[in-house]
């Protein structure tokens, strides 16, 4: 049995996250507030059937764990409207495009909603003994749809909008790429 050479990867932080929306003209929105994350896989359970007899085990059936896709909970330190609208199915408001901002209006109770699908790129950075970054990695998850946001709001600390993503690619498709790269890109 042969020894196989691994590489090792010390991953830390949230570097970026960069929201491309699916469209026919694509738009990039980049968050650089964002500060946790988390990407748990959605499976469809494989069954285990047993025939016995008593206390012995004379066979099985297995089926494996299939992947279905991604559930994302994404955490940011500030509101970035037109990020809020995307995930939670609203419309953002500005004096003109690139402005300030004037309103948001959430979906209407009670009717379907056509949400806008999107790509999320999540970079991390891969630090050397020394604390020093040597280059990131981007976690792609295709085809994300946002859901309802929750905000917590305290005296005295700051509010912090929670986005919960489900990522779930088509058929043949990877639900996750992994890809490393020297630096962020512009």
């Amino acid at each position: 049995m042969a020894n196989e050479k691994v590489q090792e990867i010390p991953i830390a932080n949230v570097a970026r996250v960069e929201i491309v929306t699916e469209e026919t003209l694509a738009r990039t929105f980049i968050v650089s507030t964002a500060n946790e994350a988390k990407i748990e896989a959605f499976i469809s359970e494989g069954e285990e059937k047993e025939l016995r007899k008593g206390n012995r085990l004379l066979a099985q059936l297995k089926t494996d764990d299939l992947i279905k896709g991604y559930n994302v909970t994404l955490k940011d330190l500030t509101m970035i409207p037109q990020v809020f609208a995307i995930i939670d199915g609203g419309i953002s408001a500005a004096e003109e495009e690139g402005g300030a901002f004037q309103s948001y209006t959430g979906p209407k109770v009670g009717e379907v909603l056509k949400r806008t699908p999107f790509t999320l790129n999540l970079y991390t950075e891969e630090k050397d003994g020394d604390g020093e970054t040597k280059g990131y990695l981007k976690m792609s998850c295709q085809h994300c749809k946002g859901s309802p946001a929750s905000i917590e709001i305290k005296d005295g600390d700051f509010c912090a909008p929670e986005y919960k993503l489900k990522s779930r690619p088509k058929i043949g498709e990877a639900p996750l790429s992994i890809t490393y790269l020297d630096a962020l890109p512009a």
